[in-house]
């Protein structure tokens, strides 16, 4: 862990995860409430934050760290609001916020690549779980859908790929490519007949594979050994994810 961290950033950490969880569990009167309550505590973390960076920012990269963190704040607000029972929230804001605190001992560095890749992770499937939660209560079109796809996971990739070392016009193309088949993914899955949650689950397994299979590769450990594997648990956990889900009657 970083050392020599002065009190008032240890004190922001914990405030900060203080307000996230205590933010997340109370039962709102309507959804109006809950989005301003979660969209006021990711824009409180933005700019305490962005307080914070421009004392050591020398350039506009020194600020993609809070891309991350602000995307998995996004999800983990869309995430509770598509649960009910309060005692999912509690599990689910347990979690999350625990791995959210972990993460900002090490913010804005990189951290230990068993933390990046696990809220990376963590990140991609709570704001898979909001897009298609969002799709299944309130129908949008298609394009809608597809536009939000896009503007999350553009910037969710292009930080991901530039702390694998990727820069300039190639991080750019990659993103782009990475985030079109995350929404050729989503088109394809709004013809299956699968409720928010399955659909979400599907989704995901695109973001998975382009993530982890990236990261091996731009680090030089990615063999045919490592595709076939992390390609045939997807592909294991599809299946137990279709047998196991309802579906929509056509």
């Amino acid at each position: 862990m970083p050392k020599n961290q002065s009190k008032l950033r240890k004190s922001i950490r914990i405030i900060l995860a203080a307000i996230v969880f205590v933010a997340s569990l109370p039962l709102y009167e309507n959804l109006n409430q809950f989005i301003w309550a979660g969209a006021g505590v990711t824009f409180l973390f933005i700019f305490v934050n962005l307080v914070l960076i421009r004392k050591t920012a020398r350039t506009e990269t020194d600020y993609l760290p809070l891309i991350l963190p602000t995307i998995y704040l996004v999800g983990f607000f869309g995430t509770v609001a598509s649960l009910s029972s309060l005692g999912m929230r509690l599990f689910l804001a347990l979690g999350a916020v625990f791995l959210f605190y972990v993460y900002q001992i090490y913010f804005p560095t990189v951290p230990p690549l068993l933390v990046e890749e696990t809220v990376s992770l963590a990140a991609g499937f709570m704001a898979l779980l909001t897009v298609w939660s969002v799709n299944f209560f309130f129908t949008p079109a298609w394009w809608l859908l597809s536009s939000l796809t896009l503007i999350v996971f553009f910037p969710m990739f292009f930080q991901a790929f530039y702390k694998m070392g990727r820069a300039g016009l190639d991080c750019i193309l990659l993103s782009l490519i990475a985030s079109l088949i995350m929404v050729e993914t989503a088109w394809a899955i709004l013809f299956m007949p699968v409720y928010f949650l399955t659909a979400a689950v599907v989704n995901f397994s695109a973001f998975y594979l382009i993530y982890v299979l990236s990261g091996m590769y731009f680090a030089g450990r990615l063999t045919a050994k490592k595709v076939y594997f992390q390609t045939g648990l997807i592909l294991l956990f599809l299946l137990i994810s279709f047998i196991s889900s309802p579906w929509k009657p056509l």
